[in-house]
């Protein structure tokens, strides 16, 4: 456990530090942005987002 641990900081510390390739970056904007809307296939789905949102407003 100490072993992940130390791993998981110190990957956590290289994030703070290291910028990260804009081109990895986009892909992954991209990526989540397009699997919200391809997730968004039914009004049931389509409803408890929606519910998320207007709960906070």
């Amino acid at each position: 456990m100490a072993y992940v641990k130390k791993e998981l900081q110190g990957a956590i510390e290289k994030a703070k530090t290291t910028l990260v390739e804009n081109k990895l970056l986009n892909e992954t904007k991209q990526r989540m942005r397009y699997s919200f809307a391809m997730s968004t296939d039914s009004p049931d789905v389509i409803a408890n987002s929606l519910a998320a949102y207007v709960a906070n407003r």
